[in-house]
């Protein structure tokens, strides 16, 4: 069943998409590097919510947890938010997980579809470091999730971390979300390091040339 549009809601010029993502009817693309493979999920599920909501796909959300997800769940990203501005405690960040499977920061635990997180934000609600995690997952990232888990190996559905964060999230009142914007999420669990594409991409560039001096210096 294809999931139902309710356009326009609350002045919106973003239509709001009430159930799961279409995109997670059918096994995500593969993308594979030296035979790992790991699902494509750049894409899906794109921003479902009213702009209100604040929403930036392949994100999630930090701050004094509200509701603990496990058991706290919603249908859509939508109730999720509105969960969260109906809330008695000053919800001001929510985080959901819109795929089957959202992988957990500790590699061990598959959080599932529904899952709302609600939280409270202190400061700028725009800042880097309310973001758990960010954008796209570095190398070393899969790395450690494929090792973590067995049925990776095995290509089985669900098994392997995406290429891009699961969950989606928004702070209310946040800024609309700028498909320009490039992040990455690496580092692992207690240390997870979100940074923009571009200082990411500065600092593998200066870990490789550190390491090409220090091969130079070995064979002289």
């Amino acid at each position: 069943m294809l999931p139902l549009l309710l356009p326009l809601l609350h002045g919106s010029d973003q239509p709001v998409l009430r159930g799961p993502a279409s995109c997670t009817a059918r096994p995500l693309p593969q993308l594979c590097s030296d035979g790992k493979c790991h699902p494509d999920n750049e894409n899906c599920p794109p921003v479902t919510t009213d702009s209100t909501c604040g929403e930036v796909p392949h994100s999630g959300r930090d701050g004094r947890v509200l509701t603990w997800g496990l058991s706290f769940r919603t249908d859509s990203a939508q109730e999720c938010c509105d969960r969260c501005k109906s809330h008695p405690k000053k919800c001001n960040s929510w985080t959901f997980c819109g795929l089957p499977v959202c992988w957990g920061l500790d590699t061990g635990h598959n959080h599932t579809y529904g899952e709302c997180w609600l939280r409270r934000l202190s400061g700028d609600v725009q800042a880097i470091d309310t973001f758990r995690q960010r954008g796209k997952y570095t190398e070393q990232w899969l790395s450690q999730h494929r090792k973590a888990r067995p049925g990776c190996k095995r290509n089985e559905p669900w098994a392997c971390s995406p290429t891009h964060v699961p969950w989606t999230s928004g702070a209310l009142g946040g800024l609309p979300f700028d498909p320009t914007e490039r992040y990455v999420t690496g580092g692992g669990w207690g240390k997870v390091v979100v940074k923009t594409e571009a200082e990411h991409l500065a600092s593998t560039s200066r870990g490789a040339a550190a390491a090409r001096r220090g091969r130079h210096r070995q064979s002289r």
